[in-house]
């Protein structure tokens, strides 16, 4: 986990299917990586519809995504962005989602270019907590600048077909190199599914396509939708998360001595 990243990298967590586990596995990652190592982390909700962000971390401003880019100009140090992010225990930030407008009034490719812009002046690792949409235009732009991509699924056939279809997407529109260094996240796996063999299908679906598959468990503290509270994880979900976040910076940095 302390291997060194050098320089700014940006993670798109992915599915097209909508209430897989995509907040919390940006959560749970992000938090991770902000309390082991010496980084700056931030997530940002960039869900053209009401994402669900503010729930899962402990809100400490009612500013959002869409503040941050009406003010970027303005910005001139980490003190004032700060006033725009919340923080959690484990020292990762959170910049909320609009309950209104979602990310929908940033959406353009410049307009989340400005916001990437000012993160990555502050920030060693933002990782984008996306929507279920792949075509807009603000969603090709965190694409644009993503380094690493990490596709969430629940152990269930309609969303399988939803990470086979956000693959495909990325294959057939200029994203072959995101693909190849994905990491697949099974989240929810309960207590009799654990052992099957059906799990064992399921990542072998995946390998030789990305580049790893992690599962995590299911965790009643994580079912209730409410902030997330790592001392309130079961130990198995603590070491899953553990090694999920591994698996990343690793990525991040193979890319780093492969010169990306």
């Amino acid at each position: 986990m302390q291997v060194p990243i050098a320089g700014h990298r940006r993670i798109a967590v992915l599915s097209l299917k909508g209430g897989v586990g995509k907040t919390t596995t940006s959560v749970l990652l992000g938090s991770l990586m902000a309390s082991q190592r010496e980084s700056r982390v931030v997530a940002v909700d960039v869900n053209r519809d009401m994402g669900t962000l503010r729930d899962r971390v402990p809100l400490q401003t009612g500013l959002t995504v869409r503040d941050l880019f009406r003010d970027a100009a303005s910005i001139r140090g980490f003190t004032e962005l700060r006033g725009y992010v919340s923080a959690n225990e484990e020292r990762m930030h959170a910049l909320v989602g609009d309950q209104v407008f979602g990310f929908r009034e940033v959406e353009g490719r410049n307009g989340y270019g400005v916001v990437a812009d000012v993160l990555e002046r502050y920030y060693d690792i933002v990782l984008n907590d996306c929507g279920t949409g792949m075509g807009n235009p603000g969603m090709q732009r965190v694409l644009d600048l993503a380094d690493q991509v990490v596709v969430v699924l629940e152990p269930a056939s309609d969303a399988v077909r939803a990470a086979e279809a956000t693959f495909d997407w990325l294959g057939r529109n200029g994203y072959a190199d995101l693909v190849s260094g994905a990491i697949v996240v099974i989240s929810k796996v309960d207590r009799r599914s654990a052992s099957s063999p059906d799990i064992d299908t399921l990542e072998a679906r995946f390998s030789g396509t990305v580049r790893a598959a992690v599962r995590i468990p299911f965790d009643e503290h994580l079912a209730w939708g409410r902030v997330i509270r790592f001392q309130e994880l079961h130990e198995s979900t603590r070491n899953a998360c553990s090694h999920l976040a591994l698996l990343s910076v690793e990525g991040l940095a193979n890319m780093q001595r492969s010169g990306v």
